[in-house]
């Protein structure tokens, strides 16, 4: 995504629930809530029980998150639920991605050099 903000996955850890996860993605992309709820075609009030701690709650459809997502240029809400589920952030999987890129290729460049040795690695590996 062009122009993606991104905090730490620390800052996203302590990040409490899923509401407070949505009320950062808009708050640190800096853009009033009310053009994000015109934009996202909800109620300006109605979004602002959905990201704040209120008496009177709403829920933020799911179907509108990767919009919002979008519109803010970050993926906190994404991030946070990863986390919070155990699973690697998107940093990571994207730092897991590069490595095993470069694993691979580094396995290319050897079997080229040495191919009796890789039938070697291959016969230990069955």
């Amino acid at each position: 995504m062009p122009g993606l903000i991104t905090i730490g996955d620390d800052l996203i850890k302590a990040i409490p629930d899923k509401r407070a996860a949505l009320a950062a993605c808009v708050k640190i992309c800096g853009v009033p809530p009310k053009v994000i709820a015109d934009q996202l075609g909800i109620d300006r009030s109605g979004l602002t029980k959905m990201i704040i701690d209120t008496p009177d709650p709403r829920h933020f459809p799911q179907e509108k998150e990767n919009e919002l997502m979008d519109l803010c240029r970050n993926e906190i809400p994404l991030t946070w639920v990863l986390l919070s589920r155990g699973y690697p952030s998107v940093s990571e999987i994207i730092a897991m991605r590069a490595e095993i890129i470069a694993l691979r290729a580094e396995v290319e460049r050897l079997s080229s050099d040495r191919p009796g040795l890789v039938n070697v690695f291959k016969f230990i590996g069955d």
